[in-house]
């Protein structure tokens, strides 16, 4: 019963992250890149599916919420996003095919792991483009999925024996959300906006 609350809190958590991204990026605060978005989705799909195929079971939802708001953000940013690369989209891409290929030829934890990898080459790039444009993210975003993130990883820890690895991505995500939200509010107040 509380993995269920958990997983579906987390869920809903990384589902509505997306209304205040949408809410920055409509008002002209946040443009994403295409290309970053677009390679994002891919790895939030692919490593939705590499938890589940891991075991991670209920405790894999706010990986699945973060994939389906990933393409929808996807979608939004053709219109609103910017034509922009950074030089970590082709090492994330890359990471991404290795965590394909990976999968089957050691197994899903490697899909995880790989995919889990490129993770942090995107919160690398945000946090460069952060420091450059202070202002340009939503920081209560990034606050939601790292409060996704605690409760994914509870649930992770009640799902029962599983591998190390499973608890990587939400782990992963707390680190990075944290990391964007600490640094937003720095830059703000040091800036007075």
């Amino acid at each position: 019963m509380l993995l269920a609350v958990l997983s579906s809190a987390a869920a809903l958590l990384g589902a509505a992250q997306i209304v205040p991204y949408l809410i920055s990026i409509t008002s002209g605060y946040t443009k994403p890149s295409r290309a970053s978005l677009g390679i994002f989705a891919v790895i939030d799909t692919v490593q939705f599916t590499a938890m589940l195929a891991a075991g991670a079971g209920l405790a894999a939802a706010m990986q699945g919420a973060f994939a389906v708001t990933g393409l929808l953000v996807f979608v939004v940013a053709f219109r609103l996003g910017a034509s922009m690369t950074t030089s970590l989209d082709g090492v994330t891409l890359t990471l991404t095919a290795l965590a394909l290929f990976g999968w089957f030829l050691i197994g899903p934890e490697f899909a995880v792991v790989a995919t889990t990898t490129g993770t942090i080459c995107s919160y690398i790039a945000l946090v460069t483009k952060m420091r450059n444009h202070p202002n340009a993210e939503a920081p209560l975003a990034y606050l939601m999925s790292g409060v996704a993130a605690v409760f994914s990883l509870v649930a992770t820890g009640l799902v029962g024996p599983v591998s190390w690895v499973i608890y990587f991505p939400p782990f992963v995500t707390l680190s990075g959300t944290t990391t964007v939200v600490v640094l937003a509010l720095l830059q703000r107040r040091r800036t007075g906006v």
